[in-house]
């Protein structure tokens, strides 16, 4: 049995922009203990603003520079060389493209223990359905952020049910809380006086999301209500066709476009509920954040959404893809007392501490990197 007196942790991710996926990566390396665990991060694309983030708090990360939909072999030559100069215990591989090339890599670099992260239950490629399946063997474990996301995976056969293992998201609950102070001063700043009822949704604008059905949902509240406010934070390919509608809608003066932000903890206070029209999830950071802050959520069911959400208590769940549903549960929102609204979401913002607290989930990362690691016949003193 050979022993180590500290593991040490590669990480490779499709990229290290902002995102879902790239937060949760820098959430969970940030927060690993350091005295047992040593980590570097490896980007198949850039460095991108997370890579910055981690690499002021001295953590290494390698960009490939690969360019999207282009096959680099001189990229995967890097990742090899890589993993032969760290040697590191483990390699766990974020999203799709990362864990199928990082699996075939992995092995022939003779990393000990590969842990795949899969982040969606979103797979309606065959390509990408096939390759997942017969890459599998080559792992050791697949980590999925919802028990929804995993059960569709261990049914479809992607993933053996021995192999799948459920850590949830974990999010800073000391970082995103309720701020009356903070929610004052934003609002007078960006001119938003007491009577706005303001909804935000958080995430970039793309196909998945579905902005249009929101946005569509949102013109039926304005119709009913004047002091309706909708902020969008986020970019992303879509902001042409995002505001082109809201232009065709003439809600200009109700709709706000924030782009991409870094203060997300603190502008998500300016908010009195927030909205998810996803057409498909895996487990949404923004819906943790969201009830973390104590805001009610209104959202589509779907990916882990059903795990964040408790329909009726701590906001509403709708099917995706319906302009009605989605207007009605957010007027049903508008519509309770104040006091009842503020309940339900102090009541989601207990679920996120109780289950989904950052310490205890990197604590089951850490519980898993060991457990794996000794099945391989190694040991941390």
């Amino acid at each position: 049995m050979l022993k180590s007196k500290t593991i040490k942790l590669g990480y490779l991710i499709t990229d290290l922009n902002t995102g879902g996926a790239e937060m949760q990566l820098f959430r969970i390396v940030s927060n690993l203990n350091r005295e047992q665990f040593q980590p570097f991060v490896i980007s198949m694309g850039t460095e991108g603003v997370v890579g910055e983030m981690l690499s002021r708090l001295g953590i290494k990360v390698y960009p490939l520079n690969m360019k999207r939909g282009l096959f680099s072999f001189k990229a995967i030559w890097k990742l090899y060389r890589i993993l032969r100069k760290e040697r590191p215990h483990v390699l766990t591989m974020f999203m799709y493209h990362a864990y199928f090339i990082g699996r075939i890599v992995g092995r022939i670099a003779r990393v000990p223990v590969l842990v795949s992260s899969i982040r969606t239950a979103n797979f309606k490629s065959t390509v990408r359905r096939l390759t997942s399946k017969y890459t599998e063997f080559l792992g050791d474990a697949t980590v999925v952020n919802s028990r929804n996301v995993a059960d569709s995976f261990i049914n479809s056969g992607i993933v053996p049910e021995r192999k799948a293992i459920v850590i949830a998201n974990g999010l800073d609950t000391d970082k995103f809380k309720p701020d009356s102070a903070k929610r004052k001063k934003l609002r007078d700043r960006i001119g938003f006086g007491d009577e706005a009822f303001v909804w935000i949704a958080v995430g970039r604008l793309e196909k998945a999301k579905n902005y249009l059905n929101m946005i569509n949902a949102f013109a039926k509240i304005k119709e009913r209500f004047d002091n309706a406010i909708l902020i969008i934070v986020g970019d992303g390919y879509l902001l042409s066709e995002c505001t082109g509608l809201v232009n065709d809608l003439k809600i200009n003066d109700n709709v706000k476009f924030m782009g991409r932000r870094d203060d997300i903890h603190e502008i998500l206070n300016v908010a009195d509920a927030y909205v998810l029209s996803s057409d498909w999830e895996g487990m949404p950071n923004a819906v943790m954040e969201a009830a973390a802050v104590g805001l009610p959520v209104v959202s589509t069911n779907v990916g882990g959404v059903s795990e964040l959400v408790d329909d009726q208590s701590t906001g509403f769940l709708v099917a995706p893809g319906n302009t009605g549903l989605l207007a009605d549960a957010m007027i049903k929102v508008m519509n309770l007392p104040e006091n009842e609204r503020i309940k339900m979401g102090m009541e989601g913002r207990n679920i996120i501490l109780t289950k989904y607290s950052i310490d205890t989930v990197v604590r089951e990362w850490q519980n898993l990197y060991c457990k794996m690691l000794t099945q391989k016949g190694i040991t941390v003193d």
